[in-house]
């Protein structure tokens, strides 16, 4: 089982969800234009990626 985060870059969570498939979709398009962090956890391992939304 991993969860994923989308964080604005105030740290505030805008995303949340667990996500039990290899791959999954969210859905940013009601998010403003802006720098987000999608962060994945699966089990110890925790891997962040910088979003550029237009």
């Amino acid at each position: 089982m991993s969860s994923l985060s989308v964080t604005d870059v105030t740290g505030k969570i805008v995303v949340s969800r667990g996500a039990a498939a290899a791959q999954t979709q969210i859905d940013l398009s009601q998010l403003a234009s802006g720098v987000y962090f999608l962060k994945i956890e699966s089990g110890k391992k925790v891997k962040t990626i910088k979003i550029i939304k237009e």
